[in-house]
């Protein structure tokens, strides 16, 4: 958090030090973007080599998954730590959700 600040990367910055996970969470600076960033997460390269893998097999996950957020935003149902989706389980629940129409899909093609 301090690097952030020095380097003047953010707009906001907070940190939730006693989180299961511990969560720098902040407003970037050059895009207005908000970003989490997590620390201590087990299995990190495993589960982005798993996100990227599918995000080429489904290229249509990223506009959903924006869509999606944005209208999470709007309902404040986009923060874990208050009961809301973060984005890891969104992005899995796309997948999967795009797995089973793609499965379906093709069993109504072959009848």
């Amino acid at each position: 958090a301090k690097e952030l600040k020095k380097r003047k990367l953010d707009r906001w910055l907070s940190c939730i030090p006693n989180a299961s996970v511990p969560i720098i969470k902040m407003i970037d600076a050059a895009s207005s973007c908000k970003v989490d960033i997590s620390f201590d997460t087990p299995n990190v390269s495993q589960n982005t080599a798993i996100i990227q893998r599918f995000l080429a097999e489904f290229p249509m996950v990223k506009p959903l998954a924006m869509v999606l957020k944005y209208y999470l935003q709007q309902l404040e149902l986009n923060e874990p730590f208050s009961g809301g989706i973060g984005s890891f389980t969104l992005l899995i629940m796309i997948i999967s959700f795009l797995q089973h129409f793609d499965k379906n899909d093709k069993q109504r093609n072959i009848k």
